[in-house]
Order: structure tokens, then sequence, then C-alpha cells
């Protein structure tokens, strides 16, 4: 089954108000007591197949909900992107968006990037420590979906100075540029090897870096 470009994802999600970050859907939806979260995930469970590749994380403020996997977006996705927003729709919760005075924290994932010359000699190491499994992109995952993502960026030779082991943020497309913004008048600084606005890489006052990432342009890259 083809896969949808990160162009059309994005489009797929905003019928729904939804978010589309890297290779997957969500939303948070708020709720006024954990009751309320459980009822909430009953209507996405009713809505979704066994093992379709929905995630709930239930809080007595709010719902997030997510939808698909590491395979990539297909219109099989779409459909149960559609039926579960849908579902939430109709029974009566409504996203909150990127950014609010109750909701400050949009949705928004989390990885964890390393450098190395030799990404599969190093692998085993990481993927033993954390006890997370291998995802098709070689980068580690947790099963439990709970902890960052770790992913291996080729070097093509050693990097000895600090900042070999830097975060990932990524955020909805339209979340970025307050959030670079923030971050600048915090006193960061916009690194040289910044591709926004697929990344752009802030580093602080001691040269630590930070990259905040989105999904677009990276089809024009070939990502």
């Amino acid at each position: 089954m083809a896969h949808l470009t990160r162009t059309e994802a994005q489009a797929a999600a905003q019928p729904h108000t939804w978010r589309y970050l890297l290779g997957r859907f969500e939303a948070v939806y708020p709720v006024a007591s954990l009751a309320d979260a459980g009822a909430l995930a009953t209507v996405a469970i009713a809505a979704a197949p066994p093992q379709s590749g929905v995630s709930l994380d239930l809080r007595t403020d709010r719902v997030r909900v997510m939808v698909g996997t590491l395979s990539g977006v297909t219109e099989q996705v779409i459909a149960l992107l559609d039926a579960v927003a849908g579902a939430i729709r109709q029974a009566g919760w409504t996203p909150a968006p990127p950014t609010s005075l109750r909701f400050f924290r949009p949705t928004m994932a989390m990885e964890l990037a390393i450098d190395a010359t030799d990404p599969a000699a190093i692998r085993p190491f990481w993927k033993a420590a954390l006890n997370f499994v291998e995802a098709p992109d070689g980068s580690l995952v947790d099963p439990a979906d709970q902890l960052p993502a770790i992913w291996f960026q080729h070097m093509q030779s050693p990097r000895t100075e600090r900042n070999r082991i830097h975060l990932d943020l990524t955020v909805a497309h339209d979340e970025a540029p307050a959030r670079i913004a923030a971050v600048i008048a915090a006193g960061g600084r916009v690194g040289e090897t910044s591709l926004p606005p697929s990344f752009t890489v802030l580093i602080d006052q001691e040269g630590n870096e930070l990259c905040i990432c989105t999904w677009s342009g990276r089809d024009e890259l070939g990502w």
C-alpha cells in the first residue's frame, strides 16, 4: 500500500484539527476528570479495530490520542484517523489548540540523537542498556512508548567536541516559529547547520544543542 507524503498527511489531519508530527497523528483533548478521560478513551477504542495503531495517554485534565505507527501513513491509517477523530467529535469533545493558557504544552515528540561513525556498532549497546526495540529505520524505540526514541546520525569523521548527543524536539509545523523565537529570546542562537523548516539547530549559552524539527520540507529533501 502506497505511503502518503507528509504534506498529504497533514492535509488529512487538518479537518479534525489534529497534528501530524513525524510518522503519526496526535491530538490532546481537554477533560474534566479521570472518569471523563475514561469515557473519551472508551469512544476511541470502540471506533478502532484491535491492534490498529491507536495509543491513548489518560490524565485527569487531558487525553492524548495518537494514531499511526512507524510503518508510515497509508490510506488505511487515514481511515483509522477519520474513524477515531470522528467518533470523539461526535461524542462532544474538541481538540485543544497547539497552545493555550490551559494547555501550554502542545503535541510534540522528543528523540535523542547520537552522532556515530558506525551506528551499527554502537546500536546493540544502547538497545541492551535501555531494553528498547529496533525500528525499521534503525532507530531504537521504547516498546511501552514512554521514553524518547534514539536515532543515530551518521558522521563521516568522528566528532570529538561536545554535543555528540543532542535532543531532537518535533512539534507541529505551525508551532515551530513561536517555539524557536521563545528559545532565542531566552538566550539561544541558531546554528549554521540549520535547515528550516525541517529542523533548526538551537544553541545555548554554553554551546549545548537542541533541534526543533517539523515534517515540513522533508518531502522535498527526500527524507
